[in-house]
């Protein structure tokens, strides 16, 4: 089988991350014929399909995910070192990934001083860890904000915080200091973000040493956010991470409802591509300041 030209896997990773041919040509500095000449090559070298058209864009096919994720992070070392333009173009914006709760309440309100040095635009990617971690990998992101540890040759993490998990609620639904305070949790409706309870499950099986059985889910809101504007509303009770309710807890408008001696921690990281500190110095640059804000103003 006749090896495929760096030329055309570049093209292939482009229409990839851009998700059109007349964008990759953009990026590429190439025509949309030319584009789409050097994808049609490698589907018919590889025999199978990479894109499927959906109205106005291309949607990536099981393969193109894979061809991507192994790729994409060797095109971009060769890019380095041959076509320094594209690295430099590539760097012009920087793609940060990460769930929308710590984005949105963390990073969004700190911009001005994680950019400071940065010299590069930020565009956001909210999206669950897993999913972002793939996205990293195959070159579609540069820094990804991942409550998940990441593995993988090609990704080097540095640990950012352990977030910790607190049961919060109305102060109106403080238990009783004289009655049985687990007995009078299990009464107060659930505001859950799944229905199998996962942040909920794990609180209560390390703190209290059982399932939550006995709880009573009031309403599932897979956004954490519109949680807190639940519960803020009275609705109930959540567990949910301590950045995104220390405002609201130190405003007395959410208490704590239950105080355990070891209370649930997750780590969190930041994680890039390897090499990024010598071939991607505004990648770097920016987890490193993500790392200095959380030390100056702790988000657990």
């Amino acid at each position: 089988m006749k090896p495929q030209s760096l030329d055309h896997l570049r093209a292939v990773v482009a229409v990839y991350r851009a998700g059109s041919v007349s964008e990759a040509a953009r990026w590429l500095g190439l025509s949309q014929p030319t584009v789409s000449a050097h994808l049609r090559s490698v589907e018919d070298q590889l025999g199978i399909r990479l894109f499927d058209r959906e109205s106005a864009r291309l949607v990536p096919t099981a393969a193109a995910h894979e061809l991507a994720r192994t790729a994409g992070a060797h095109v971009d070392a060769l890019d380095e070192l041959l076509y320094p333009s594209l690295a430099d173009a590539r760097a012009a914006v920087l793609r940060v990934g990460g769930a929308a709760e710590f984005l949105r309440e963390v990073v969004a309100p700190s911009l001005p001083r994680l950019l400071a040095n940065v010299e590069a635009s930020v565009s956001l990617r909210f999206g669950l860890a897993e999913e972002l971690l793939e996205a990293l990998a195959a070159g579609e992101l540069d820094v990804v904000v991942s409550a998940v540890r990441p593995h993988g040759k090609t990704i080097r993490a540095l640990h950012l915080f352990d977030e910790d998990f607190l049961l919060v609620g109305a102060p109106s639904w403080r238990p009783s200091s004289s009655g049985d305070a687990l007995v009078e949790l299990e009464r107060i409706p659930l505001i859950a973000y799944a229905g199998h309870l996962p942040i909920v499950r794990r609180y209560w099986r390390t703190v209290f040493d059982r399932r939550p059985d006995a709880l009573t889910v009031a309403a599932i809101v897979p956004d954490l956010v519109a949680i807190r504007s639940s519960l803020l509303a009275g609705a109930g009770m959540s567990v949910l991470p301590g950045y995104l309710v220390r405002r609201e807890l130190e405003q007395g408008t959410l208490a704590v409802l239950h105080e355990p001696a070891y209370a649930p921690l997750n780590s969190v990281y930041v994680a890039l591509r390897r090499g990024a500190e010598a071939n991607e110095p505004a990648v770097e640059r920016f987890a490193a300041a993500l790392v200095e804000l959380v030390k100056s103003q702790p988000v657990r």
